[in-house]
């Protein structure tokens, strides 16, 4: 029987969490105000971005910092895809690819197949075989490591709608999504395509990703999450809720998130059975995840945004002068910059030892009473419940500067500064 897991499912999942959040997210400087809609990282350290008028961004130091790469081209790129660390492609509007063999510079590809705008691709690592699709049912292959393309719907199995997403988990083995509920299937290395029903939807499906040749998501509009344990055959487990998700990534068979509109991120450590929320601190869409590691993880949205995962366990404890490690509390602001005439916001983490009366409140410098946010009982543990954008009691936008939140809780005070920026 499929598993209807309804909003209210999901925000009584995340209330029952709240004291053992898995990651929290902060931003990273991308460098560029330009959308981003893909995100791939070949190690811990190294990652790419892609997007509007051609943006190719790089990471060499697990995103701390990025730096620009030219790509030549002036269209908009959805996707990018790494096989190694060296070989890579990158699709986008007009039928456009390019490749690098240097994880430096980059080469436009010629494509006298199609013209359709390409939005995704996908590596068989092990026959250096890679595909892309896009608009107007378009499945493009390439044998020799992006270097040629071919027709990769030889049998004509696509209908004539936008295909969203592709992936392969082996040589012989692959899926797509697009449009109204489409859903494709390959047995055979993309010879011939099947289009079979993805849990009976007819939503629009935004990406699939495949943890091996059985256990799969799809992640689409309406925030669909589907999963399939035999190979893409069934699909169960769809969660429902108004905010439409753009992409899904399983970093083990157990722990995965998927992202969309809104800033949304949710996140499951039960392979995919239930979901919780997670703060982004992000109000822009965000379009593509990748995680590294069940640790360390990126997603990329609208305007340039990129955040980074931070593991909540990792911000606890609290290293006193003898060198002890306390666990009395904590706060920390998940972005100490914000704008608010474009809807920036942040998140405040905060945790503390001992239950009781908890109260976070943003002052000026100068100790004057902004906007109190949080005034109630909690027990102890881990919260990401409190969120200020910037503005005062009478929802004003404050003016720009620099304010304190300050935490009071049992046997525990602190103040963070926060600039806002208008």
């Amino acid at each position: 029987m499929k598993r209807l897991i309804t909003l209210s499912a999901v925000l009584a999942f995340q209330l029952l969490a709240a004291g053992r959040l898995h990651a929290v997210w902060q931003f990273s400087n991308s460098g560029t105000a330009n959308s981003l809609n893909g995100v791939f990282f070949v190690d811990s350290s190294t990652g790419w971005a892609v997007g509007a008028s051609g943006t190719i961004i790089k990471t060499a130091d697990a995103g701390s910092t990025w730096s620009a790469q030219t790509s030549g081209a002036v269209s908009t790129l959805h996707d990018a895809q790494f096989s190694g660390t060296s070989t890579g492609i990158a699709v986008g509007a007009g039928g456009l690819i390019l490749r690098t063999t240097d994880a430096v510079t980059w080469q436009t590809m010629t494509n006298n197949v199609s013209a359709s705008d390409l939005l995704a691709a996908s590596w068989s690592v092990s026959t250096g075989t890679v595909w892309a699709v896009g608009e107007s049912g378009t499945i493009l292959v390439s044998t020799n490591s992006g270097n040629k393309w071919d027709d990769g719907d030889p049998g004509n199995g696509a209908p004539s709608l936008r295909l969203r997403a592709v992936y392969f988990v082996n040589a012989s083995t692959g899926w797509i999504v697009g449009d109204s509920g489409t859903y494709l299937r390959t047995g055979n290395g993309g010879n011939t395509w099947a289009a079979i029903s993805a849990g009976g939807t007819s939503q629009d499906l935004k990406d699939v990703f495949f943890v091996d040749s059985s256990t799969g998501f799809i992640a689409g509009d309406n925030g669909i999450i589907l999963k399939s344990t035999d190979c893409g055959s069934t699909w169960g487990s769809r969660i429902s809720t108004a905010t439409d998700f753009n992409a899904v990534h399983f970093v083990t068979n157990s722990l995965g998130w998927a992202v969309g509109e809104a800033g949304i991120v949710v996140a499951s450590t039960d392979s995919g059975n239930s979901f919780y929320s997670e703060t982004s601190s992000a109000a822009a869409a965000l379009n593509d995840v990748f995680f590294v590691t069940s640790t360390l993880g990126f997603a990329v949205g609208d305007s340039g945004l990129v955040i980074k995962s931070v593991p909540a366990s990792s911000l606890v404890p609290v290293t006193s002068s003898t060198g002890a490690v306390e666990q009395q509390g904590d706060l920390t602001p998940l972005n100490n910059l914000i704008d608010p005439s474009i809807g920036q916001f942040t998140t405040l983490q905060y945790l503390f030892k001992k239950a009781g009366r908890v109260t976070i409140k943003i002052y000026t410098m100068q100790g004057r009473l902004v906007k109190t946010l949080l005034d109630e009982y909690k027990t102890d543990g881990v919260y990401q419940d409190v969120i200020w954008g910037g503005r005062n009691e009478n929802g004003e936008t404050v003016a720009s500067g620099i304010y304190l939140a300050h935490i009071e809780a049992p046997n525990f005070s602190s103040s963070k500064k926060i600039a806002v920026i208008r």
